[in-house]
């Protein structure tokens, strides 16, 4: 993600699936961790047990007294029942009564739950064991002592008034002077008898059950919650990896990062064609990797529209961006339109039109400025038509139309950049310079200018105080957020503008793959040898340049 704007989804579509093997590399070892912790657990059970609160007060509605304990809010009365069954006293009778003597009551608590049952009164207690049948036994004796204690409290205050009458009972029984008061005590004592029967019901067992469940390992509900967990944490670092990534992905964010227009993307060569040093255009024409170029071409076109610009300077910010595959291939499209297009490698530091064109050993550029070989004799014109128009040619000057009338074939031609002499930097400054190539416009619509790299010296710049226009080359992955901005800074020093960029590194296949006819292969097969200069003039190696060579202004 680059630029000011907001992302889109289609940014984070992008990114995911930049990222997508750290993702899933981050996803594959939570899920590792997850199932080696779930396989490791020691294994538990719960057991659990339903008791019912029941909030009818029987005794008081047959004594006639009205009962406010039980008018309060449900919730908190089922509330105060889970605070009773959490008392230790419950817990250490349920241990006695089971025979547990190796565990406190304090274990016990920290082994149950009491959970109340949504929209009903009822308490489920839930004891987990790493034994199933302790587990299950222990819920169910957790709820009967629960239900005795609670009980038990219940009683309490009837047991201390029925003792305290029967106490009173023993004292008149044999006296005949309180037969009457006897008869009084009697019948209080037989309904404190009847109202404690009747408050033995508030609390009872009513659900157990008959297998404990097993709640770990669960390695399958524990394998698919660390994968979750790891795809959430994936895509956090992917896009936190993003965030912090000074290389910029898009090919459209390095023209904005640039402040220019895009002018199209090209992929990295075939290998086959890297190998022998061969251009798309020549090797290849119908290839996608050519259509490119093209499309380039016609954006040139497209933007500069009557514009005339009669030089070019083609850079980058460093070397090994594929600025002079570029610029071969492009000069070999732009001519192919009929223009006269001069190339001219002033790359001094690292010359490659020579090796691209076969042309190794040729005078360039070193040995025109040192005066030793006149520019018409150092120039070397190729015919770009392709192999099969090339091969029907007479001596490369023309071949015949669909209408029988002689037409002149495209050429290029070429000025490699020859002997470089010890001093490389002094021959891309002064009025030499300026003269020279204002005389290599001479007889030509276009000259295109492999220069050096901007950010690797200072030749570029001077260079550009001469020509009309500047192309910037640039790899995507070499596109470092800090380096686009030196270039850019290095830019607003160039004496000429920039057109705009061409991005290479980015495989124009899914766009251009419809215009591929012949595969690099099949033309491998045909001729396995390279072409160079000589092969397509159909000359011999006894030749002179000045025999092979067409000078600039003189075909036709």
């Amino acid at each position: 993600m680059a630029g000011n704007e907001a992302p889109n989804f289609s940014e984070y579509v992008e990114v995911i699936a930049r990222r997508k093997w750290f993702i899933v590399f981050i996803a594959i070892l939570t899920l590792s961790v997850g199932v080696a912790y779930s396989a490791s657990e020691r294994p538990l059970y719960v057991g659990s047990a339903g008791v019912l609160i029941n909030r009818d007060n029987l005794s008081a509605a047959l004594s006639g007294v009205v009962d406010t304990s039980t008018k309060g809010d449900p919730d908190r009365l089922i509330q105060t029942e889970r605070v009773i069954a959490k008392n230790p006293i419950v817990a250490a009778r349920t241990l006695k009564a089971v025979g547990l003597r190796d565990r406190t009551p304090e274990d016990l608590l920290a082994e149950t739950q009491v959970v109340p049952a949504t929209n009903a009164d009822m308490l489920k207690f839930v004891v987990t064991d790493a034994d199933p049948a302790w587990a299950l036994r222990l819920a169910t004796e957790y709820a009967r002592q629960f239900t005795a204690y609670r009980r038990q409290l219940d009683t309490a205050a009837l047991e201390r008034a029925r003792r305290g009458v029967e106490a009173e009972i023993e004292k008149v029984a044999h006296s005949k002077r309180d037969h009457e008061l006897y008869i009084q005590l009697v019948a209080k004592d037989q309904q404190l008898q009847t109202l404690e029967a009747l408050q033995t019901g508030n609390a009872s067992v009513i659900q157990t059950n008959a297998k404990a469940k097993k709640v770990r390992p669960r390695p399958v509900r524990t394998g698919v919650a660390a994968l979750a967990l790891g795809l959430i944490l994936g895509l956090i670092a992917a896009f936190t990896r993003e965030a912090f990534d000074r290389r910029i992905r898009s090919p459209y964010a390095v023209a904005d990062a640039l402040g220019l227009p895009h002018l199209g993307r090209l992929g990295a060569p075939p290998r086959l064609l890297r190998n022998e040093d061969r251009l798309a255009m020549l090797a290849d024409p119908d290839s996608a990797d050519a259509e490119a170029f093209r499309v380039v071409r016609a954006h040139i076109e497209s933007l500069l529209g009557k514009k005339e610009i009669r030089s070019m300077l083609i850079t980058s910010s460093m070397p090994g961006e594929g600025k002079s595959t570029t610029a071969a291939n492009l000069a070999i499209a732009i001519a192919r339109t009929g223009k006269r297009v001069l190339l001219v490698d002033l790359d001094r530091r690292r010359p490659s039109l020579h090796r691209l064109f076969g042309l190794e050993g040729e005078p360039g550029v070193g040995e025109v400025l040192a005066g030793d070989v006149a520019l018409r004799d150092a120039v070397v014109t190729v015919p770009v038509d392709g192999s099969d128009r090339a091969k029907g040619e007479s001596g490369g000057n023309g071949s015949n139309g669909q209408n029988g009338h002689s037409r002149p074939a495209a050429v290029l031609r070429v000025l490699t950049a020859g002997t470089v002499p010890p001093s490389v930097g002094e021959l891309v400054v002064g009025e030499t310079l300026a003269a020279f190539l204002e005389a290599l416009q001479s007889g030509n619509d276009l000259v295109l200018i492999d220069a050096p790299a901007l950010l690797g010296g200072a030749d570029a710049i001077a260079l550009s105080d001469n020509v009309d226009a500047l192309l910037l080359v640039s790899r995507l992955h070499f596109a470092w957020k800090s380096k686009l901005k030196d270039l850019r800074r290095a830019l607003e020093t160039c004496g000429a503008p920039a057109i705009g960029v061409v991005v290479t590194g980015s495989a124009p296949d899914d766009f251009y793959g419809s215009y591929r006819i012949k595969s690099v292969d099949e033309e491998s097969r045909r001729s396995r040898a390279r072409p160079t200069a000589r092969r397509w003039l159909g000359g011999n190696a006894d030749r002179t340049p000045a025999d092979r060579v067409i000078p600039p202004g003189d075909e036709t």
